[in-house]
């Protein structure tokens, strides 16, 4: 069989077909996806109304005999906006297209089992060039929309790479503010006090009728935030001890604290448990402060930067969406789940089909032969609590 035959043959376009349609973000480790569940829509905006569960007004008494008096509607807002077009291209040649045009020479006949070598070799290709760029796509804007109130839309480079021309924590070619974050910078230190830090957003945020499920950060940021003294004096591994001469004096006890050991002291403060997440995404771009440097240098970005603390909100609102018609007399759902907005994926400009879109991928015969595929998606995240979210940003200081 030729590699032409192999690439249009039935079972590897439904191979391609199933790797796409398997290809669920929340399954595959990205967080964000159960933050923002996805939806396919048929669309290139989207518009919703959503009612805050809180924002229901008390009844007033009334006198014997009178009416009641209705003090006005439930706080309503809508959020919405256009879709973002994000595409991606894959090009197998050189050693690669050598492996498996070698792999393919040993089939015989028209039969080729899905799960067989070349098949194998072959997905993983397409995955590797044409679904999971676009699933880092989809986690880089709904981690960015969680963590900063915005939503970066990268633009395309130019050949050499210097589109955007420096790396620092992305450059992006459009901003799409959705909302603004309650953000604060705090400057660490010997005095950093990370359980007070927490009680003081997590009160004031309860101030707002906003509960915070869980604290999302990086493990590099929990390892800074375990070798606090004041962590490890509430945790107990630091005590004071009164010397002969009346100086105090501080004494280490033995053992390092673990996120084991802070989550039950946050639970037994009723404040919300840390969560880490370490998922990140790569990309292609110059080194900052290097302009000279070299071009197309891989960079691996984390989707919560070190040092970003995310005070994850528990949704709390009425989400008609959720409402199931087969059910009688049940009118509305409150959603109080993990779930904190929606990820709309819907129909890319110029194609037929709401979803993923994947083109080929086709063989390029000639002295140079090729294998090229596209995918692409037209998507955007949404939050139904912008008003909820708190960040903070520890960073290093004196």
């Amino acid at each position: 069989m030729d590699l032409q035959a192999f690439l249009t043959n039935p079972a590897v376009t439904q191979a391609v077909n199933e790797l796409v349609r398997l290809a669920q973000p929340a399954d595959l480790g990205y967080l964000g996806a159960t933050y923002f569940p996805e939806q396919i829509r048929d669309l290139q905006s989207y518009t919703k109304k959503v009612t805050v569960l809180s924002g229901a007004m008390m009844a007033n008494d009334v006198a014997p005999l009178s009416t009641g008096v209705q003090k006005g509607a439930m706080q309503r807002y809508s959020i919405g906006g256009s879709l973002i077009d994000t595409a991606a291209h894959m090009h197998y040649d050189g050693e690669d297209i050598e492996y498996l045009m070698a792999l393919v020479k040993e089939l015989r006949g028209d039969t080729v089992r899905p799960d067989s070598a070349e098949a194998v070799a072959y997905l993983n290709f397409v995955e590797m060039h044409l679904l999971t760029p676009l699933l880092m796509n989809r986690e880089r804007k709904r981690m960015s929309l969680l963590g900063t109130g915005k939503v970066y839309q990268d633009g395309a480079r130019d050949d050499d790479f210097t589109k955007p021309p420096v790396y620092n924590a992305y450059a992006p070619e459009q901003v799409v503010t959705v909302t603004t974050a309650s953000g604060e910078s705090i400057f660490g230190g010997a005095d950093a006090d990370f359980i007070r830090d927490t009680r003081e957003r997590v009160d004031a945020a309860r101030t707002r009728g906003v509960t915070i499920r869980e604290l999302l950060m990086s493990s590099v940021t929990l390892n800074a935030i375990l070798a606090l003294p004041a962590t490890r004096r509430d945790l107990g591994l630091l005590q004071l001890d009164v010397t002969t001469g009346g100086n105090l004096a501080v004494a280490m006890t033995q053992g390092a604290a673990t996120q084991e050991q802070l989550n039950a002291k946050l639970t037994s403060l009723s404040l919300p448990p840390i969560r880490v997440y370490d998922g990140m995404w790569s990309d292609q771009v110059r080194v900052a402060g290097d302009p000279a440097g070299p071009v197309g240098t891989v960079v691996n970005v984390k989707y919560v930067p070190d040092g970003r603390v995310i005070y994850v909100p528990q949704a709390n609102v009425m989400d008609m969406s959720l409402v199931d018609p087969t059910i009688p007399f049940r009118v509305t759902v409150f959603d109080r789940t993990a779930a904190i907005g929606v990820h709309i994926i819907g129909r890319q400009t110029g194609q037929d089909n709401a979803g993923v879109n994947v083109f080929g991928p086709t063989f390029r015969p000639g002295l140079n032969p090729s294998i090229d595929g596209d995918s692409g998606m037209a998507h955007m995240p949404f939050l139904n609590v912008p008003y909820a979210l708190t960040v903070v940003n520890y960073q290093k200081g004196a």
